[in-house]
């Protein structure tokens, strides 16, 4: 213990503070233009110097990770299916690779676990999930997070329901829901829906579909979650309804919202600035038995409530992967009723335009999953 001469003392009106203290304080401020104001209302006048200089030093290092963590991310194609001259009579993969946009090149992934096709996938905490899907000769309620740090993919909490066909999605409070999709002990088309709940470490089911939808487009927007198309049964006819579910509110129910303007089966239902764009899919089959497969893509606008039919696809898809890229959709892959597709294209929103994105490396395929992480 010090002597009193030796002791350090606080000014007179000034509070004193410790490390451990300012650490604290410096960590609870929101990294913004305001942070040194911020601390400085805190702080006394005495440890104005040192504080600004931690701060920057904070500040710059968190920005730093920041534009590092953009930089580095990547796209992750996971899973899928090809050969046979159908993806219901295809291979299902267990192939994972991740496209890095500084490169401009593929590279090949630690693989799943277990081959899927059809499955859902979804990142959120910086982590990537392959949820459900068909392994090639059944229905699976398996999932398997993957970690981009690691390269390394490990065994996650398993859906309530064996599913393929499944969409998953991840809302905005970072909720990840699984929807729809082929499984259950019947092995039938499915309206229920789950949500993975990070705390309880466990799905739980939500309130059902009014339609069981096979293959549906699914997305989040704000705090709604919605859903798209799909096939409703063994009857074979494409939907081109769409109801919506509030994630925010306790017991809420699907409501209908504005049907697409075309039936869609096997499409992908997107999200990018505060408008859903239905892009692809399976419309038909002809008389001959061939699939019709589409480019057509339309937009939905919440606000007016209305879809709108904006630029098609330069190729016609289905069973095809979206995702948000830069300010525009990436679509990749899929099946245009006779080829197995490797190739990929980017919408731009302010052109309303496609254009091909080249992907030299990318291995065709169908029904897999796609983000970016």
């Amino acid at each position: 213990m010090l002597s009193p001469a030796k002791r350090k003392l606080t000014p007179p009106g000034e509070t004193r503070v410790t490390r451990s203290c300012l650490r604290a304080q410096i960590h609870a401020v929101v990294l913004s233009e305001d942070i040194l104001s911020a601390l400085f209302a805190w702080l006394g006048t005495h440890h104005l110097k040192c504080a600004a200089a931690v701060c920057r030093a904070w500040r710059d290092a968190a920005r730093l990770s920041l534009h590092q963590s953009r930089r580095n991310r990547g796209i992750y194609a996971v899973g899928g299916c090809f050969g046979g001259a159908h993806p219901s009579s295809s291979l299902s993969l267990a192939t994972v690779q991740r496209y890095d946009p500084s490169r401009g090149e593929w590279n090949t992934m630690a693989e799943l676990k277990q081959a899927r096709d059809h499955l859902g996938l979804a990142s959120t905490g910086g982590q990537i999930y392959a949820v459900g899907g068909w392994t090639g000769t059944r229905n699976c309620a398996t999932v398997e997070v993957y970690d981009p740090q690691a390269d390394r993919w490990q065994p996650a909490p398993s859906l309530c329901t064996e599913r393929s066909g499944l969409g998953v999605t991840v809302s905005g409070s970072g909720v990840m829901v699984a929807v729809g999709g082929w499984g259950g002990e019947g092995l039938d088309y499915l309206a229920s829906v789950e949500a993975f709940d990070v705390h309880k470490g466990r799905w739980e089911l939500l309130a059902e579909l009014q339609a069981p939808r096979h293959c549906p487009g699914v997305a989040s927007l704000e705090q709604w979650l919605y859903v798209s198309g799909g096939l409703p049964g063994h009857a074979l006819s494409r939907l081109s309804s769409v109801e919506r579910l509030d994630l925010s509110a306790r017991d809420a129910t699907w409501e209908p919202v504005a049907p697409m303007l075309m039936p869609r089966y096997r499409h992908a239902l997107a999200a990018l600035r505060g408008q859903l764009y239905a892009v692809g899919g399976e419309t038909a089959t002809a008389e001959n038995g061939a699939l019709v497969v589409t480019a057509s893509v339309e937009r939905y606008d919440p606000e007016a409530r209305q879809w709108t039919a904006v630029a098609p696809l330069c190729h016609a898809r289905m069973s095809h992967a979206v995702t948000v890229l830069d300010g525009g959709l990436l679509a990749l892959g899929g099946f245009d009723g006779a080829s197995w597709l490797s190739s990929a294209e980017r919408y731009d929103p302010s052109t309303d335009s496609w254009e091909v994105f080249a992907v030299p490396g990318f291995l065709p395929r169908c029904a897999q999953g796609l983000t970016v992480c």
